[in-house]
């Protein structure tokens, strides 16, 4: 006898960084897979609107779908979004190895993107000093733009005294 089939899939907590880091990602893995062939129902706090969430859970699958690739999808996804007019900003220490520094580098190239990237340190993964000189040692990428990076796209979002 065959298991009866499931009308949808119903999980709780969609705007939550469970789902974020894991459940979309794995969500997406199951439909790759040919294991998911149903409705998926997010519940999630009041407040948030369709569109934020369907942001979120394509940010999730740029960063965490695919495992530790998500940095090889999210340099010309990023920029494709700034050049679409997307409201997107990112961080440094999304990436592992080489990925802001590419990153940087792409947006030196094609002169987008710019205004969008905070400098950041993950630790205790990482620390400091070494992502600070990883990007701050690259020759490719013009001062004004570590100087956007490390300290000014920060000011002008935040303030000064932020």
């Amino acid at each position: 006898m065959k298991p009866p089939e499931s009308d949808a899939l119903v999980f709780f907590g969609a705007t939550g960084d469970l789902a974020h880091k894991k459940i979309f990602p794995a969500l997406q893995n199951m439909v790759r897979r040919g294991h998911l062939n149903v409705p998926v129902i997010g519940v999630a706090k009041a407040g948030w609107k369709l569109d934020q969430l369907k942001d979120r859970a394509r940010d999730s699958l740029v960063h965490f779908g695919g495992g530790v690739s998500g940095h090889i999808k999210l340099v010309p996804k990023f920029l494709q979004w700034v050049r679409d007019g997307y409201k997107v900003y990112t961080d440094t220490s999304w990436a592992v190895g080489f990925g802001a520094r590419w990153l940087l580098t792409e947006i030196e190239k094609q002169g987008v993107g710019g205004d969008r990237v905070f400098f950041g340190s993950d630790e205790p993964w990482s620390d400091f000093d070494s992502e600070y000189w990883k990007l701050n040692g690259v020759r490719d990428i013009s001062q004004e733009l570590k100087d956007r990076v490390f300290w000014r796209n920060y000011e002008e979002a935040f303030g000064t005294h932020a």
